[in-house]
């Protein structure tokens, strides 16, 4: 697929335009293979809080389809999901979008074209063989009373992320975790305000002497 055929797939006119959620998940769910330059310039241009938004977004929607019993698949969307969101949010050079590109380029060559699910069909018995992405639409159309099927996963469970993303994405855990703990941290304390006088007009004992 060319560049002018991607832009075209995705309904952009330039990658300046790249914005909005439809223009990622075209993007991860393109059957057709991708030359990494052309995937790269298509996200080029497109702010690092969108990339990091979109990211979010998408995978909060696909792992709120997933089946319960599915643990491995869960487990390895969920830790790409925190990498990407922690490359795009950690972005501040050039070198630092090809790093986010890299990831999101693999995972759509994973997810679009190389897993493979293999899906029994309960009703007759039924077996079909597609890439991740569609397996996962299937099971969001279960939800709406379509047919209900056995998922096999275990031909694509091999994802690997590199270790610089595996260490982001643990920083940024860890930022989130102590940011929560100072929004729980409602300022009534005593350890701030213990020995004051008052604490709604705290003064220290002696502080303004003279002015008595």
């Amino acid at each position: 697929m060319e560049l002018n055929e991607l832009l075209e797939l995705l309904d952009l006119e330039s990658p300046y335009d790249f914005s909005y959620f439809e223009h990622f998940a075209d993007l991860v769910e393109c059957q057709e293979f991708i030359e990494y330059e052309d995937f790269y310039m298509v996200l080029s241009e497109a702010p690092s809080d969108v990339l990091c938004e979109l990211s979010e977004t998408y995978f909060e929607e696909i792992l709120a389809n997933l089946p319960d019993n599915i643990v491995d698949i869960y487990t390895i969307l969920t830790n790409i999901q925190k990498c990407l969101i922690g490359l795009a949010s950690s972005e501040e050079t050039q070198e630092d979008r090809r790093l986010f590109v890299d990831e999101l380029y693999k995972f759509h060559n994973w997810y679009a074209l190389e897993g493979i699910v293999h899906c029994l069909r309960k009703k007759d018995g039924v077996m079909l063989h597609v890439p991740i992405f569609e397996a996962l639409a299937l099971c969001r159309l279960e939800k709406l009373n379509e047919d209900s099927y056995e998922y096999d996963f275990s031909d694509c469970l091999e994802y690997e992320l590199d270790s610089y993303s595996m260490n982001l994405s643990s920083l940024m855990d860890s930022t989130y975790e102590k940011e929560e703990d100072m929004d729980d941290d409602d300022g009534d304390d005593d350890s701030y305000t213990e020995g004051l006088v008052n604490r709604e007009n705290p003064v220290i004992d002696g502080e303004y002497e003279d002015e008595y």
